[in-house]
């Protein structure tokens, strides 16, 4: 079926999810070349350690991504949907069996195979991430300059790297600290090169080098330390990891590999008023004992066995420069040029870069003893930068990080950075990565407008977000101003990026925002979130304190928490806490399927029996009954057995009325609404529902208070209060986005179905449709035949009869497979065909169709819309 096509700018401001960009993937798998050009996931930034050379061509990469996605489908999870998954990944998408051919082989219908398919891309997903690491993504030495001029140190310190020594390289900024490291380190024979860039509050934590090199030597064949680390959750301990890691370069020494270490702007470490970087001083300290290392930075804050302070250029280096670049300047020029800059590489190469805009440095002099500055030199580059090069210039400057190249893949883009790359403004990593030298982008963020700022960091956002690069989007959302969008992204993909040592990075991020303003619900999942990775880092009293911050607040999240301090109490051996927690967990447990929470409650019940306590044990045994009724009127609703339904939900109420439990009351009185909605008890569906909602005021349940008005634009819808059912679900829209509550995917589908129903009963067709169109988008299965047909009565409504008869019958293909499970909805369908066929003027057909549809409510005694359907299609 055809999705609505967003437009062009929109395309552009909404950058496709991972998740999205994977199923894209997985629709072009037998085609290389599209692959390549088109899949970010095939883009050297992700795929760079499985291309065959860094300049791989477009097939190649596409190549390479589809021996990945293989790779990461034998690696797929998914517990007892495992190999349902693996056989749609591998038979539907890599062999190309249609979908009428997976119905048999996998043995599921339509819709059903419709949800185990989106079931299998997340799986797939997962295995994917696994493979790539994105938050790890680990660096490379940038690449140096075209006309890189020898340095005089240059060939001692490669001799004193040789000797297994640690060399420091120090000097101020823009002398070229580290184009010389990057040189050596490209230059290293002995074995692979790490390379690690200091960024605060990005990477420098222990546990993000710890991570970084577990991966690092996992990529030499010495996987230990790696699955240690992912093992503990980050939790390893710096002498253990330390430990490990001498024995793997051990092991490394007699396969006859050394592997240099480079860490690079060490001098941002402040050792002295933090606890982390002393760590992280420390442990470089040790590391200098097992294999070389390059320290890097304006000063050297660890013991380096060789200090290599490097200046400005020498007045014959910074000839050299010039000539190399097609420069030469008299005698006079060349010498004042020298004096003012002082060699200093960065200067010179602002300088040489102006010469190339066409302002002669014979000129330029003339200003710099005025403002000799970096500012001054960039800001005139920047006034004679075309309008596509400053655009992509300024995006660049928010990334702390090297960003995604193919970002600026259109052709004005891509021409743009590779001006800056050519003009040494921006550098390349050789990984698919660029970003601005430092100075640079310090300087141009700082004149950024506020505005402009949030709006490309929120843009950044996306795209590291797009890339699987959580917490860095993470990171991007707080600079945005979408502190709410920062913890929302990072809860959803918390055990991704945990598992690639993202944990630390994300903690201190997250301790920021407590002091910000949140909405209630934002506060308590930053908490919850906050507590487990304290947990996680060994701060066991503040995750305490976090946890109990929750539960003073309302109950949204109490059954997270309650877990958490259970897993708390249980590592610190205090079980008759742990004891109580679980069971104030199950108490608060909203998620759970009924007939599970029954058997938890039936055990209980038992157990009590055991201990002789009599009172407790009927009490679980009424638990168990409530949830065992709740889940058969739940059953019998779905089978079109409506009498049996009710008389379920009326047990369970009965006992919930019983035991005083207000959210039983609550969640039975909104069943029971749906209901009594279906069978045409409209009075009576509205008296439960206001029933429910004082339920779920009481003992504040706010998502379940808002998802009410879904529920009562549900039955306004079938009692044809239409505007009555356009207010409820704006109400709950406005609610959702006041509260900052995230709305799952199948709740705005449903959402925009309702609307989709009363605006077409309004006869607001263009809103009706716009609404259906973009429920279908949502592609969620339970809701895409109520949606196919609306479509289709919106195109019966249009005169578009062609149309609305493909889609009433799309509709029906959806709900006929399901046999009685959707013979309700199957009526809807075979009612509205009629109308098609009557208004077409096939009698003949209309009456066949209305017979249907009369058959089908019939079965589930729905007499309302049996009559209903007489008088809508009362002339045949």
């Amino acid at each position: 079926m055809k999705k609505s096509v967003p437009s062009p700018d929109a395309a552009a401001a909404n950058a496709p999810s991972f998740d999205k960009s994977l199923e894209d993937a997985l629709k072009h798998i037998a085609d290389a070349a599209w692959l390549g050009e088109n899949s970010p996931l095939a883009a050297p930034y992700l795929l760079h350690e499985y291309l065959p050379t860094a300049t791989a061509s477009a097939e190649e990469r596409g190549a390479a991504l589809q021996r990945v996605l293989r790779l990461a489908a034998k690696q797929m999870e998914g517990g007892k949907y495992r190999e349902r998954n693996q056989v749609i990944i591998k038979e539907y998408y890599f062999a190309g069996l249609s979908e009428v051919q997976m119905y048999e082989r996998v043995n599921l219908v339509k819709s059903t195979f419709h949800v185990s398919r989106k079931r299998a891309i997340l799986a797939l997903e997962a295995a994917l991430i696994n493979l790539l690491k994105p938050a790890i993504r680990l660096e490379a030495p940038p690449l140096p300059p075209t006309h890189w001029i020898a340095r005089e140190q240059f060939d001692w310190c490669q001799q004193e790297l040789n000797d297994r020594r640690t060399v420091a390289i120090t000097g101020s900024g823009g002398v070229g600290k580290t184009t010389l490291g990057s040189v050596l380190a490209r230059q290293w024979q002995q074995g692979p090169d790490f390379w690690f860039t200091l960024r605060p509050g990005l990477n420098d934590q222990p546990t993000n080098l710890i991570f970084a090199l577990g991966y690092f030597l996992s990529q030499c064949d010495e996987p230990s330390l790696w699955l240690e680390v992912v093992a503990s959750a980050g939790k390893l301990e710096i002498e253990r990891a330390f430990n490990m890691m001498r024995f793997i370069f051990e092991r490394l020494e007699q396969r006859k590999i050394t592997p240099l270490l480079c860490f690079d702007e060490i001098d941002l470490l402040q050792p002295a008023t933090n606890g982390e970087h002393t760590q992280m001083v420390r442990l470089l300290d040790s590391l200098r004992t097992i294999t070389p290392l390059l320290l890097i930075g304006q000063q050297a804050l660890v013991d380096a066995d060789v200090y290599c302070p490097i200046e400005g250029l020498t007045m014959p280096g910074a000839t050299a420069l010039l000539a190399a670049n097609g420069i030469n300047l008299a005698e006079r020029v060349r010498q004042k040029l020298y004096t003012y800059t002082r060699g200093n590489l960065r200067l010179l190469e602002l300088a040489i870069t102006l010469e190339s805009y066409g302002e002669s440095i014979d000129a330029m002099v003339a200003h710099l003893a005025a403002a000799p500055s970096l500012a001054y030199l960039l800001s005139r580059i920047l006034q004679r930068l075309d309008q596509s090069t400053c655009r992509v210039m300024l995006e660049l400057s928010v990334y702390q990080a090297p960003a995604p190249a193919d970002i600026w893949r259109d052709q004005a883009s891509a021409e743009a950075l590779q001006e800056l790359l050519a003009r040494h403004l921006a550098h390349a990593d050789g990984r698919g990565g660029v970003m601005l030298l430092p100075a640079y982008r310090d300087l141009l963020y700082r004149e950024l407008p506020e505005e402009k700022r949030r709006h490309l960091h929120n843009q950044a956002a996306a795209m590291l977000a797009a890339r699987g690069a959580y917490t860095a989007a993470a990171h991007q959302c707080v600079w945005a101003g979408k502190a709410e969008q920062a913890i929302w992204l990072w809860r959803d993909y918390q055990h991704y990026e945990i598992n690639q040592g993202q944990g630390q990075s994300a903690l201190h991020l997250l301790r920021d925002l407590k002091s910000m303003s949140l909405s209630t619900i934002a506060r308590q999942a930053l908490l919850l979130l906050c507590a487990n990775l304290e947990r996680l880092a060994g701060n066991t009293p503040q995750a305490q304190a976090d946890i109990h911050a929750v539960l003073a607040g309302t109950p949204l999240f109490a059954m997270e928490a309650y877990i958490l301090n259970g897993v708390i109490a249980n590592d610190l051996s205090e079980f008759d806490q742990a004891e109580h927690s679980y069971r104030r967990a199950l108490h608060s447990a909203e998620l759970l399927v009924g007939a599970r929470l029954a058997h938890t409650h039936k055990g209980l019940g038992w157990m009590y029996m055991r201990q002789r306590d009599v009172d407790k044990a009927w009490e679980e045994a009424l638990f168990a009954r409530y949830e065992a009724e709740n889940f058969q009127g739940y059953i019998q609703e779905i089978r079109c057995d409506y009498p049996a339904a009710e008389a379920h939900y009326l047990a369970a109420l009965q006992v919930a009325q019983d035991t005083g439990a207000k959210e039983g009351i609550a969640k039975i009185c909104n069943n029971l609404a749906t209901l009594y909605a279906r069978q045409g008890r409209f009075d009576e569906a509205k008296a439960r529902l206001e029933q429910a909602d004082e339920c779920f005021a009481a003992i504040g349940k706010l998502a379940d208070l808002i998802s009410a008005n879904i529920s009562w634009a549900f039955i306004s819808n079938l009692a044809g209060d239409y505007a009555e059912a356009v207010d409820a679900l704006q109400k709950a829209n406005a609610e959702f986005e006041r509260f900052g509550l995230s709305m799952p995917v199948w709740q705005k589908a449903l959402i925009n179905q309702g609307l989709a129903e009363a605006y077409l009963g309004l006869g607001a067709l263009d809103q009706a449709q716009a609404a259906v169109l973009e429920a279908i988008a949502q592609e969620e299965a339970d809701i895409l035949p109520d949606s196919y047909r609306t479509l289709g009565e919106i195109m019966l409504v249009r005169g578009q009869l062609a149309d609305a008869e493909q889609w009433i019958r799309a509709s029906i293909e959806l709900v006929e497979e399901e046999t009685e499970l959707d013979a309700y909805l199957s009526g809807f369908a075979w009612r509205a065909l009629a109308q098609v066929y009557l208004t077409s003027g096939d009698a003949q057909g209309a009456l066949a169709a209305k017979e249907l549809a009369i058959e089908r409510f019939s079965c589930v005694n729905l007499a309302y819309e049996v009559n209903r359907t007489q008088n809508i299609v009362k002339a045949v």
